[in-house]
């Protein structure tokens, strides 16, 4: 046996003793006669060149054991990072919060719990944007936990993922190589998924927040390289007969209709629908930077926290609102209802005569509480620009056993569908005022629900990782979408209806084909769990927010993000594009509406509309419109460009 061989061989055999590996070490043992102890065999060895990998393995596996050499290790790895260059800094720092949330599992699971709290005590302030998921790893304080809280196991099954630059990821590479980093290093390599793009930062997108999708990089990256449908849905091809059932009772599972892909044949909207959306494309008001829309703000008073979600049908003249008493309510904001004489049209109800301040959307219309209860005659109603007295058609609808969470109209209004926390979908009956269906299938809260443009089918987001996709026909749902690892929190219909976006707790985005059940697109880059999307009218661009008020644009085309746009201090409730999709507007729990730019970067025209730029704020931000003290749940364009907000009034007091 050479040299090098016995070299090799005491080697494993400290590794294995270490290890507690002792019956692979006995046969070992007895393999490589003359080799006595451990000791002796670290004492034998030649410290030579050839050496010298043994020697890095011998220090990295010493090192695990002491706790210092994680601080040491790691805050040698953030100096490094923010002493960078800009330029590879932005991409660089997205490395440091799967390393920290690794670096204290590894020192919890090696019974370090004392040092693993003051690691994440002294480098928490680093990772804000986690806080939420930092709070909970705090409690984490035995190795047993590790194995059976949610959130561990997501990290250690998953691999996080990071995107970079080919020049950021060499200076990466040579950086732990060159400081012996060996652990930091087998923590990249087993924990993380880095996605490397060619070229300079400023040839690669924008940089984002990684996260974790559960796919690996060569799975996202032939999702994101799919094509993707523009035309009009298809006709899909028909079912195939099913082969008679073979003697008496039940059919077998396998023989079942419910495992084949029910075929989604949308029929047409109907004569009536078709021609008020061609209607109201013919009546509808043009919108550039410089002739922004006019917005309507309803304020919720005296809801007792119970309003969780508004929602304005696409014409505008209906708006519901879903509560957590477990009530459906709907009002009819057909104009000479809602508005005072003389009443306008629908298509001039928010002509520049009735338009709110810009800087004041304090517009207030009714309670929660049945009625909306109306002023004396000779009193001028609040918010309004006449007096009389408002007869607003209103009406309760109840059937769920739990807090409504969302609720929408179907594209002709005789519909509407909500979702709950007693985890079903109910469909409610406009013209007649009645439930019509309970559709049943999550086992778990259902977050969010949309009708498809089409009207015929319809999607669910749920507490129980999937979403779901029904039709109006059939209680089951026809489609299981299966792929986040978290809760799914929002869910919307491409304009074609052969895709369906959705958003995750898992702060991914995922673009669904309706017909096959199969991943299309696959995003991450959000710092916090998402909490609405939306596409642009042309169906190209993908709008998505989160629950720290960032919201990304996604170029569907070419599976990449297009650019972030900052602003909101909050988590932002709602997305929505003007028919032209050269506006956006969002509303956010920081009280305000905004308004950006989608056609340009917003540069050219933001002297003429925005004046007041505070800092961070992205340029394509048109226009802020603040309340006084009302969060904003909704903001919904009209299908003649109007916009639509609402929200609940906060007492600040309490």
């Amino acid at each position: 046996m050479s040299k090098r061989d016995q070299q090799i061989d005491k080697l494993v055999l400290a590794y294995l003793k270490k290890r507690g590996y002792s019956h692979a070490e006995h046969w070992l043992r007895q393999e490589a006669k003359g080799i006595q102890t451990v000791e002796a065999a670290c004492e034998a060895i030649n410290f030579d060149a050839e050496s010298s990998i043994v020697n890095s393995i011998m220090f990295f596996s010493n090192s695990e054991n002491n706790p210092a050499y994680y601080f040491e290790k790691y805050s040698q790895l953030c100096n490094w990072v923010y002493e960078s260059l800009d330029r590879y800094k932005n991409e660089l720092v997205h490395i440091l919060y799967p390393i920290f949330i690794h670096l204290f599992f590894r020192l919890v699971s090696k019974g370090f719990i004392q040092e693993a709290q003051r690691f994440v005590a002294r480098y928490r302030s680093e990772h804000r944007v986690h806080s939420d998921e930092i709070e909970k790893i705090i409690a984490l304080s035995t190795p047993q936990l590790l194995q059976e809280s949610e959130l561990p196991l997501l990290f250690l099954k998953n691999k996080y993922m990071v995107r970079m630059c080919q020049y950021s990821f060499d200076l990466l590479v040579s950086y732990l190589h060159s400081t012996k980093s060996l652990m930091i290093l087998a923590i990249v390599n087993q924990h993380l998924d880095i996605q490397v793009t060619p070229g300079q930062p400023a040839d690669a997108a924008p940089p984002v927040h990684g996260g974790i999708v559960g796919d690996s990089t060569e799975a996202v990256e032939a999702a994101n390289r799919r094509p993707i449908q523009w035309p009009p849905t298809p006709e899909p091809e028909p079912e195939e007969p099913r082969p008679a059932h073979r003697g008496r009772g039940r059919p077998r599972k396998d023989e079942s209709t419910t495992e084949r892909k029910y075929p989604l044949q949308a029929p047409k909207l109907g004569e009536v629908a078709e021609a008020e959306i061609a209607t109201d494309a013919k009546y509808r008001a043009p919108l550039t930077t410089e002739h922004l829309p006019s917005i309507c703000m309803f304020t919720y008073l005296n809801t007792h926290n119970l309003l969780n979600t508004v929602n304005f049908s696409a014409d505008g003249s209906l708006m519901c609102a879903g509560c957590g008493d477990s009530s459906v309510h709907v009002w009819d904001l057909t104009p000479n209802r809602v508005f005072y004489k003389p009443p306008p049209t629908i298509g001039d109800r928010l002509a520049p005569g009735l338009q709110p301040r810009p800087r004041d959307l304090s517009w207030a219309v009714q309670g929660l509480g049945g009625a909306p209860s109306a002023p004396e005659p000779d009193e001028p109603h609040p918010g309004s620009l006449d007096s009389g007295t408002p007869t607003v058609s209103h009406h309760v609808f109840v059937g769920h056993s739990g807090p409504v969470y969302k609720c929408c109209f179907s594209t002709n209004n005789q519909y509407i569908l909500s979702c709950s926390e007693d985890g079903t979908l109910r469909m409610w009956s406009h013209e007649i005022k009645a439930p019509l269906v309970a559709y049943k299938g999550h086992t778990y809260p259902v977050w969010d629900c949309a009708f498809s443009p089409l009207q015929y089918y319809f999607a669910s987001a749920s507490h129980d990782r999937t979403a779901r996709i029904w039709v109006t026909d059939r209680v089951d749902p026809v489609r299981i979408l299966v792929g986040h690892l978290a809760d799914v929190n929002c869910v919307s219909f491409h304009p074609n209806s052969l895709y369906l976006g959705t958003g995750s707790e898992d702060r991914s985005v995922r673009l669904w084909d309706v017909h096959t059940g199969e991943t299309v697109r696959i995003y991450t880059g959000h710092s916090k769990p998402l909490t609405a999307i939306a596409f642009a009218p042309d169906g190209r661009t993908c709008a998505s927010a989160d629950s720290s008020g960032e919201i990304l644009l996604w170029d569907l085309v070419a599976g990449k993000l297009r650019k972030p746009l900052h602003g909101h201090t909050r988590a932002v409730w709602s997305l929505d594009f003007a028919a032209e999709g050269n506006l956006l507007a969002s509303s956010s729990a920081d009280q305000s509406v905004r308004l950006w730019d989608m056609a340009s970067d917003g540069t050219a025209h933001r002297a003429l509309v925005h004046d007041d730029t505070l800092p961070g704020e992205s340029t394509e931000l048109l226009r802020t419109y603040p309340t006084k003290s009302t969060p904003v749940l909704a903001a919904r364009f009209t299908r003649r460009n109007a916009l639509l907000a609402a929200g609940p009034y906060r007492n600040a007091l309490g």
